[in-house]
């Protein structure tokens, strides 16, 4: 277990590209003494790494090869686990039926067996499903009984990813202050435990908090401190998400048509790792970008287009926005 380990260890530290060989290694080793444990261990720890990296198809294939050894040992909580990535993956993908189905299955299985780590990531998961679909008060319980658990298992990491959730969702409830505060403590507390990756996500909601209190000294402060994060950052999930908050920065300066190369790099990138819900957030940004230029005209298409396209894909949280925004 040991190379499982040291590669889990580098995972934890944003060093994904370096651990990536060490699962492999970590999933072959483990085959040739019949470990199907070690395998579906390191084959799902491997699967969320490329999930993160945005090799979504990669991913689904580790994923779901966990999933079957951990049935053939009847691990029902590694099963739980793992159902949870692939709901994980599903919305990323923007398929949200796909993904409510599978977190759905995680949580009966968690249940059943009474796992309340299970049941925090679960959780989580589906709480960021509610957000999606523009269900605020179902993410908020969702989120809280994350947070419950976690803190019943003493999990001081997990409860602060539950805490950076609820920070961004405060921004979509009107209450940004409430988020900054949460989300400033945890970006501390992941700096402090080395969680680069997790430094940089928390990083990215206090932005956002303070965009949204119109912050904007304070919110460019932040962003050029993590600036260093996203740039060493392998996880483009992550990274596009600080894209798209530094262009909002951007688009907030006298001179906001800075912000269009960011963004269109960003949608195309989006595009091609098929992260659905950052695409129409680029969109909606390139949306508002355009009304600012007074293209007025084409702005309008532009949002008329999302609100149906995101609509129609069940992020009803973004196709409201950009109903607003026409309106």
């Amino acid at each position: 277990m040991m190379r499982l380990d040291l590669a889990v260890l580098h995972y934890q530290m944003g060093e994904l590209t370096r651990s990536e060989g060490m699962f492999r290694a970590a999933i072959d080793e483990f085959r040739k003494v019949g470990n199907l444990d070690g395998v579906a261990t390191a084959m799902g720890d491997l699967g969320s790494s490329l999930l993160s990296q945005g090799d979504l198809k990669a991913a689904k294939n580790l994923i779901e090869g966990s999933i079957l050894n951990y049935q053939a040992i009847e691990d029902r909580e590694g099963i739980a686990l793992a159902l949870n990535d692939l709901g994980d993956l599903f919305r990323q993908k923007g398929n949200l039926g796909e993904a409510e189905t599978t977190y759905g299955r995680a949580e009966a299985m968690a249940h059943q067996i009474e796992d309340k780590r299970a049941l925090g990531y679960v959780l989580n998961g589906i709480g960021d499903l509610y957000m999606d679909r523009g269900d605020l008060a179902a993410a908020r319980k969702s989120y809280q009984e994350s947070l419950a658990f976690r803190d019943q298992n003493a999990d001081k990491q997990a409860s602060a990813e539950s805490q950076v959730a609820l920070a961004q969702l405060s921004i979509e409830e009107g209450h940004p202050v409430d988020g900054e505060i949460a989300a400033r403590r945890c970006r501390r507390q992941f700096h402090d435990e080395h969680q680069t990756d997790d430094e940089l996500e928390a990083g990215v909601v206090l932005v956002r908090t303070l965009l949204a209190q119109n912050k904007i000294a304070d919110a460019q402060k932040e962003l050029d401190e993590i600036h260093v994060l996203a740039e060493k950052s392998q996880n483009r999930f992550a990274r596009l998400q600080f894209e798209i908050t530094s262009a909002r920065v951007r688009l907030t300066s006298i001179h906001p048509e800075s912000a269009r190369p960011q963004l269109e790099r960003t949608l195309r990138e989006a595009r091609s790792r098929e992260f659905v819900g950052i695409e129409f957030e680029a969109r909606l940004a390139l949306s508002e970008l355009a009304k600012k230029s007074r293209s007025l005209a084409p702005a309008r298409d532009s949002l008329l287009s999302l609100q149906r396209a995101a609509h129609a894909k069940g992020f009803d949280l973004i196709a409201r926005k950009a109903a607003s925004q026409h309106s």
